[in-house]
């Protein structure tokens, strides 16, 4: 990916949706904060999450006839016709507002900040959705009994029984989006056929493809940062990425330069940290992959890095 004067080049996505029209937004490098002249501070996390974070795809539907686009993933979105109401139950006329984001890359999972974990555990994600509805600003949900459809590539990490969750937005730090089984009512489905997950939903939102781990084997060990002396104080950001599955897990006890986990599977996998120092950003990725085991401590280095660089070496583990 490249980028000149802290702006990343727009690359233009052609969908094959046929019914109205489209627009979408291209991610740019994050705008410096107001620069310290003696500490030369440039970014912030909070500039770091708003500038990386997938954005939307925004598509016009006429309601009465439904239809299907792609989303800016290649997600195939199929609705019926007549799938919209109010939600205090009345009737939709005219075209209508769709804004769709996948997040099926680890690395977009991350820095948007909607990780595939549900109740603390680590989901085999298949792909997580956010799909809202709108006519004129105002909210439209889906009418009862009626569901769409989201086809999503696996783009190369294939894993079988799928389920559907749904999202809830919860009041934490590193993971504020929680996974739920169920929806609705008991239409939610996700399917596998070669390398697509079908999402079925009775409802728009944040709906996703998932299951958990079976019978992981936790582990308690350590991951030593290296590279930059923080403290308490700071934010610094880990993750466990499995190599062999769609896995993107926080690993949130931090003392100083260590973090502890108790919550990882022995699985092959690579640890990811990053931070904002002194307003520079700082990456990291384990060297070789690991194999986490009870007692162990792991070294990551951070470097300073242009947080897009780091982004797209994440998405590519």
């Amino acid at each position: 990916m490249s980028f000149m004067n802290k702006k990343l080049v727009p690359v233009i996505l052609f969908s094959l949706f046929a019914l109205a029209s489209c627009t979408k937004t291209a991610r740019v490098v994050p705008d410096p904060v107001t620069p310290d002249p003696t500490a030369g501070y440039t970014y912030s996390m909070s500039s770091i999450y708003n500038s990386l974070k997938n954005l939307p795809k925004t598509v016009t539907i006429n309601p009465a006839i439904g239809g299907s686009f792609y989303g800016n993933s290649g997600t195939k979105y199929t609705f019926p016709a007549n799938a919209f109401q109010t939600p205090s139950g009345g009737s939709v006329v005219g075209n209508i507002q769709l804004d769709v984001i996948e997040y099926v890359k680890r690395g977009d999972m991350i820095f948007s900040r909607v990780l595939p974990v549900s109740n603390g555990d680590a989901l085999v994600s298949g792909g997580e959705l956010s799909v809202t509805a709108s006519q004129a600003g105002a909210k439209l949900v889906m009418k009862p009994g009626v569901t769409f459809t989201a086809q999503v590539p696996q783009l190369g990490v294939i894993s079988t029984g799928m389920q559907a969750y749904y999202g809830q937005t919860v009041n934490t730090t590193t993971s504020p989006i929680d996974w739920y089984l169920g929806g609705v009512s008991a239409l939610g489905a996700a399917t596998c056929f070669g390398d697509t997950v079908t999402i079925t939903s009775d409802s728009v939102g944040l709906v996703s493809a998932g299951h958990l781990l079976s019978s992981p084997s936790y582990q308690s060990f350590t991951v030593t940062v290296n590279g930059v002396t923080f403290d308490d104080s700071d934010h610094v950001q880990a993750y466990a990425l499995y190599d062999n599955y769609r896995v993107a897990y926080p690993m949130m006890s931090r003392y100083h330069q260590k973090f502890s986990e108790t919550h990882v599977a022995s699985l092959p996998l690579h640890f990811v940290v990053y931070t904002v120092y002194h307003g520079d950003f700082y990456g990291g990725i384990s060297t070789n992959t690991q194999t986490p085991l009870t007692g162990g401590n792991y070294t990551v280095n951070l470097t300073k890095v242009n947080p897009i660089t780091f982004l797209d070496q994440v998405n590519v583990l």
